[in-house]
């Protein structure tokens, strides 16, 4: 009787954590903001470039305005030295920065 109380528990924990769970590439996808993807957690995937950063940085580039994708396009922007900027968020609309020449 014991087990299967502890069995019927275990089993109900297990669907409540593979319900809720979300991959990195599921939160990615949402229209939810997921603070847990800022630029430090996807600076560390660009950093060991992990196959999760290849996925999100491709993802990314023809989803800029997913507000999840902002950090994303931002570490992009920084390691590759890139001048223009996706506003995510404004309907595909670019940021420039300026020159200082």
């Amino acid at each position: 009787m014991r087990l299967k109380f502890i069995l019927i528990i275990l089993a109900l924990i297990s669907i409540f954590f593979f319900g809720i769970y979300q991959s990195p590439m599921q939160k990615l996808k949402s229209d939810t903001v997921f603070n847990d993807l800022d630029m430090p957690f996807w600076a560390k995937q660009e950093n060991g470039k992990t196959t999760l950063w290849s996925k999100a940085t491709s993802y990314c580039g023809s989803h800029d305005q997913k507000p999840n994708c902002g950090p994303v396009l931002q570490v992009l922007v920084i390691t590759n030295g890139s001048t223009v900027i996706p506003a995510y968020g404004s309907s595909g609309h670019n940021l420039t920065t300026p020159s200082f020449n």
